[in-house]
């Protein structure tokens, strides 16, 4: 054999080998013709995609319990049993607000969505949100008194004056703008309880459901009319308390069910109070909580939350608050 036909000799390489450069020649063709899609997902991909997934598969959390050691674990169940049984001193029991009959009130809070914000507010008795639609301002201005005074305004034009508006302690509605267009448009303006949301619920659960509905329709307004038209825990609908009367919606209904025709009111109402008070028990009940004897004034207290001692002056206003000398 001579040196030219050695040289010319091409080796034949493994069958491994030559998979790996096929497979590789391929992944590079791709790439040249759908773009280099290495280190995306497709929350950042342009366009839609549709996720296959199997036919047994089941959701599964990220995160995973934490392990206990051997030696530490008599002692944790010692500690879970305990606070299972023994009750909480400082988890008070809920408050039924009582509101005296015909009186209206209005009950407030802040959402935001998208980076804008909205004053979502919603009268307790028909769970309806008075606002026409979601009007969004700028984050900058939207917690400016004037900004939420306006859209107060605007519901009030729609819905007349509440006797009583319930916010939070947020500084557009403890200015004094806000003190004076209450005092000019004669309704009483009661704020929540400090560094306790609870006690503006109503308030807050609407915020959740706005949002929730918003997020999750492409037309707000469609959003807003299936929840006035859906019928409550009384069987009523929102639409049905404030106007007397069902509204059309996309889903079929027989005409006679858009008729008007007006509730009993006074049996209406107790019904929603024998529900706060159901929700009421079962709240005490979950939470193993208990009244508190009153205090009186010269009691020395302790303020869990700021972490402050005092000294009870007077009661305030509200359930369970008293006014102290720090």
């Amino acid at each position: 054999m001579d040196t030219a036909s050695v040289t010319g000799f091409k080796k034949k390489q493994p069958l491994s080998k030559q998979m790996s450069q096929k497979t590789s020649q391929e992944k590079t063709s791709q790439c040249s013709r759908c773009g280099d899609t290495r280190g995306h997902h497709p929350g950042k991909m342009e366009g839609e995609y549709t996720i296959v997934l199997k036919p047994g598969a089941k959701p599964f959390s990220l995160s995973t319990p934490r392990r206990i050691s051997l030696p530490l674990m008599p002692k944790v169940k010692e500690e879970l049993s305990r606070m299972v049984e023994e009750p909480t001193a400082w988890c008070a029991p809920m408050v039924v607000v009582p509101k005296s009959s015909g009186r209206v009130r209005i009950c407030t809070d802040l959402t935001e969505l998208n980076n804008a914000r909205e004053a979502n507010s919603t009268e307790p008795f028909t769970k309806l949100r008075p606002g026409q639609r979601p009007s969004p301002t700028p984050p900058r201005t939207a917690t400016a008194s004037e900004a939420v005074i306006e859209h107060f305004k605007s519901i009030f034009a729609h819905h007349g004056i509440p006797d009583v508006v319930r916010s939070d302690n947020g500084p557009q509605f403890a200015s004094e703008h806000f003190r004076k267009f209450a005092q000019e448009w004669g309704f009483d303006h009661v704020t929540s309880s400090p560094h306790f949301a609870q006690s503006n619920g109503e308030a807050e659960w609407a915020v959740r459901t706005i949002k929730g509905l918003l997020k999750k329709s492409s037309d707000p307004y469609l959003a807003l009319m299936a929840y006035r038209a859906a019928a409550l825990a009384n069987g009523h609908s929102p639409a049905e308390l404030l106007m007397g009367r069902k509204i059309r919606t996309p889903v079929p209904v027989m005409p006679s069910q858009l008729n008007p025709g007006w509730t009993d009111m006074d049996n209406l109402r107790k019904t929603e109070l024998r529900y706060k008070m159901k929700q009421k028990e079962d709240s005490d009940r979950h939470h193993r909580a208990h009244n508190m004897p009153p205090l009186q004034d010269g009691d020395h207290i302790w303020v869990k939350d700021i972490l402050e001692r005092g000294t009870v002056v007077s009661k305030a206003g509200t359930p369970r608050s008293y006014m102290n000398d720090e």
